[in-house]
């Protein structure tokens, strides 16, 4: 059996109401139960989030609130288009979508490290979106 990851949606300060904080959790031990502590979070609009990371492997473990995989890449995929999605326009998802799918896994595992480093660092939206428009302006060529 694999590693096990957790995908936990929660309402936006702002209340937008289609809009949902994705937060990022490794679970370190399935047995025990203990989650880790928080690797990303990010502004996510949902129906199209949802909609990606059950595409990357997630399933839905409470009713639209907290999603579950076994599936590192699919967790390293969905991390990467949590953190660049705030920054785009609704009709840029598609692209981004496709861009996220392409990845090789060193480039998946070398950005999702980069926004685990920045979100650990600075705990700011800002920051992540300041990333996350490299990564954008990088990997859309």
């Amino acid at each position: 059996m694999g590693d096990l990851y957790i995908i936990e949606l929660k309402e936006t300060q702002q209340g937008i109401s289609k809009a949902k904080l994705a937060v990022f959790k490794p679970v370190l031990s399935k047995e025990r139960n203990i989650v880790g502590k928080p690797e990303l979070e990010s502004e996510t609009f949902v129906p199209n989030f949802i909609y990606f990371i059950k595409r990357s492997g997630f399933i839905e473990e409470a009713k639209g609130k907290i999603y579950k995989t076994e599936d590192g890449y699919g967790y390293l995929r969905s991390m990467i288009y949590a953190g660049v999605m705030p920054i785009l326009k609704k009709h840029e998802l598609g692209a981004l979508e496709d861009i996220v799918f392409s990845m090789e896994p060193i480039s998946l595992r070398f950005w999702a490290s980069k926004l685990k480093n920045t979100y650990w660092k600075y705990k700011n939206l800002n920051e992540i979106k300041s990333l996350a428009r490299k990564i954008w302006e990088v990997e859309n060529f």
